[in-house]
């Protein structure tokens, strides 16, 4: 039997469509003489010698990975239990032997072998009949088998049965006629067998927020079925799949002690992933163009039975791809050298971790934004609390902002190391002066800057000895010069004002870091 499936032009779809396939090539790799696969930039096809043979294979093969990609092994007290992760939309059904089961047909022993059955039967002539159901993922026709199932999030996770959730709010459809259908049954056992099977797909980036009740799930978009596949079958090496919280691990250095820790949401989970996926590029000969990085569909998966799945799609700009190889290959990482070591610090002095998760998210989301202006608010002072820099982590700060922005501008060195200077007196100042960093955050242009500069200039002048050691306040003049000499206006002058707030702000919570143990900060630690 030859079996032709095309591509669906769909990014879950597609990516079901590659992991079917990578499910018959692992069987093709022990069993060549019972099925053969082959992909192709458009399609896959299969041919299946021994049909019996195959659907016995298959349906292990189904269950096999059902019980590694789907469910965690879990033992407490002793006793074995299998949880399912919870972003994924099958339900449980009951248990059997104090083990979890799925409620979905294809992963039930009693059922798989009939769903295997009608996908085959729809590639040969089945007693004369005609195809006449058209099936709404794929609009390829199909004969439609006795048993079959219809659209539902098991199969399509974007689909709902919920009116609210498709948008049907208004009286509209009472005054002009009947409501329309909540439930498609006209999916093709193709589609509806790739679909289901897709929870069981090992390239799953996903994070699973307890606290929040959602999960993100992060997918591939890549138009050639061959290259995404085996984009998928490089970055999946880098992923954990017996975990429920995370599918990726971000180690990390915590006071002298190595250990995991996890992103907080899509974005950070997305950065933490592209740094991963890029310190591991380079070690393998065979790895795909970095253009497959770029786009993404981020899912947000609310937990239970009844899930608005909310879906976004991410195009992450080549020049970001470039910063993060960048920061990778100078060892300064932008998310884990960088945006997962600040602290968000009260007024009082203690640290607030209810708020420290969305700023690090919102970071996050800027720099894959490329808003570089956002990324600066995100770190900017607000009235109750300050983002801190620490040690090490503040020099990993001035190398990201000058592989992301500073660069750019094409200034020197040394003018980024008097902008440096510059922002550490801006920060000593606004210890008694707070309203100053107010201020930077809403400069809006040259002017505005320079008044800021003045006023900096004349109450540094007031400050005590101790305070101005190490500071240079030529640096205020050199700065008035390169904005006044060097014509920067437009994005360029933005950029150049959020690179001196960023600092500003970072040594802010510097002095802060310090204030107990009395040592001096200079611009040179």
């Amino acid at each position: 039997m030859n079996i032709v499936i095309s591509t669906r032009n769909d990014v879950w779809l597609n990516n079901a469509l590659t992991n079917f396939y990578r499910m018959v090539n692992d069987i093709q790799k022990n069993y060549s003489s019972i099925c053969t696969g082959r992909i192709f930039p458009d399609r896959v096809e299969i041919e299946v010698h021994d049909e019996d043979k195959f659907v016995e294979l298959f349906m292990q093969k189904i269950f096999d990975d059902r019980d590694r990609y789907i469910f965690v092994e879990r033992e407490k007290n002793g006793v074995s239990s299998n949880t399912r992760k919870d972003y994924i939309c099958l339900q449980y059904g009951s248990k059997v032997e104090g083990r979890n089961v799925l409620k979905e047909s294809t992963y039930s022993p009693a059922d798989s072998n009939t769903v295997i059955k009608n996908f085959l039967d729809q590639y040969r002539v089945i007693n004369g009949k005609r195809k006449k159901e058209r099936c709404i993922l794929c609009g390829e026709e199909y004969v439609k088998p006795r048993n079959s199932d219809g659209l539902k999030q098991a199969v399509y996770p974007l689909s709902t049965r919920n009116k609210a959730m498709s948008n049907i709010r208004t009286d509209f459809y009472k005054e002009n006629g009947s409501m329309p259908r909540e439930y498609f049954k006209n999916v093709c056992p193709t589609c509806y067998i790739m679909g289901v099977l897709e929870w069981c797909d090992p390239a799953h980036v996903f994070l699973t927020r307890f606290d929040k009740g959602s999960s993100y799930l992060l997918i591939p978009e890549v138009a050639r079925l061959d290259e995404l596949y085996d984009f998928k079958e490089f970055y999946s090496k880098t992923l954990y799949v017996d975990n429920l919280v995370s599918s990726l691990k971000i180690k990390v250095n915590r006071n002298g002690e190595e250990r995991d820790e996890y992103a907080y949401g899509g974005y950070s989970l997305l950065l933490a992933f592209l740094e991963e996926a890029y310190s591991q590029y380079y070690m393998f000969e065979d790895r795909p163009d970095t253009l497959y990085f770029n786009d993404w569909l981020m899912m947000e998966i609310p937990s239970g039975n009844m899930r608005d799945v909310r879906p976004t799609e991410i195009d992450i700009d080549r020049e970001i791809l470039d910063v993060i190889y960048g920061c990778v290959d100078k060892n300064v990482y932008a998310f884990k050298g960088v945006i997962d070591n600040i602290r968000v610090i009260k007024g009082d002095g203690s640290f607030d971790f209810s708020v420290e998760p969305e700023v690090k998210e919102q970071m996050s989301y800027c720099f894959l934004r490329d808003d570089f202006d956002g990324f600066a608010h995100a770190v900017s002072p607000s009235g109750s609390s300050n983002v801190i820099f620490l040690g090490k982590d503040y020099n990993n700060l001035t190398n990201f902002i000058k592989l992301w922005r500073w660069e750019k501008l094409k200034l020197s060195d040394d003018d980024y190391k008097t902008t440096q200077q510059v922002a550490a007196i801006i920060a000593r100042v606004a210890e008694q002066h707070s309203n100053l960093l107010f201020r930077l955050d809403r400069v809006r242009s040259i002017s505005d800057l320079l008044d800021l500069l003045r006023e900096v200039g004349r109450r540094f002048i007031f400050l005590e000895e101790k305070d101005r050691r190490y500071l240079s306040p030529g640096a205020l003049d050199r700065v008035v010069e390169i904005l006044s000499k060097r014509e920067i206006d437009g994005s360029e002058f933005d950029d150049f004002k959020n690179t001196l707030a960023i600092l500003s702000y970072a040594y802010v919570g510097r002095n802060m870091k310090f204030v107990d143990s009395k040592e001096e900060v200079s611009v040179n630690d």
